[in-house]
């Protein structure tokens, strides 16, 4: 996936066969902090909202053969399931990731706004490729780094545990995706790259 700003080139994101080891995942794991992804991910989803990719941001993404490590909030994962504005941005990404992270209370986030949206057929979908993501548990030092970052930020609380999960496992090949415009805000103060440059 070729990653542009204002319509250059600045970085390829390379399929998860040619990415190299990552030390700081190795480190977390073993720790309990990240549950490794327990199988493979699952083939493209049917189109949903296909239109080209557009304000991405390459931010953090180097032009290297590393693969891209994708945390997604949970705006970001509904598009995944339901066709909005966006989806096929959020499914190009996810098709060319290394890996999928997200915190642990993403899931009740997810399969809640998937089903309000669009029924408990796109949820089933859900619960069926949670296996396939990097889990970011919530354990007493992710919620002392959010409670610290909300003291300076006006989010909801379920908001800084996200921030603070995308910053856990980090690295400059880590990117964060949302759609709430906060939480975006919030992820770009803290020095996160974000997948897109602007929610506009």
């Amino acid at each position: 996936m070729r990653v542009t700003r204002r319509g250059r080139p600045v970085a390829d994101i390379v399929p998860a066969s040619a990415a190299a080891g990552d030390d700081r995942m190795r480190e977390l794991v073993p720790d309990g902090r990240v549950t490794p992804a327990a199988r493979a991910r699952p083939r493209r989803l049917a189109a949903a909202g296909r239109g080209p990719p557009q304000r991405f941001l390459a931010g953090g993404l180097r032009a290297g053969r590393r693969a891209l490590k994708l945390y997604l909030d949970a705006s970001a994962l509904v598009k995944r399931y339901v066709a909005e504005p966006d989806s096929s941005v959020v499914r190009e990404a996810m098709e060319e990731a290394g890996g999928w992270y997200t915190c642990r209370a993403g899931h009740v986030e997810t399969v809640r706004a998937v089903g309000l949206a669009a029924g408990s057929r796109p949820s089933k979908a859900v619960a069926e490729e949670w296996p396939a993501f990097g889990i970011v548990e919530i354990d007493q030092a992710l919620v002392e780094h959010a409670a610290a970052l909300a003291i300076d930020r006006e989010l909801r609380s379920l908001d800084f545990l996200n921030v603070a999960a995308a910053l856990l496992p980090g690295g400059d090949d880590l990117v964060f995706a949302t759609w709430d415009l906060p939480l975006h805000t919030a992820a770009g103060t803290e020095g996160l790259p974000l997948l897109l440059e602007s929610l506009d």
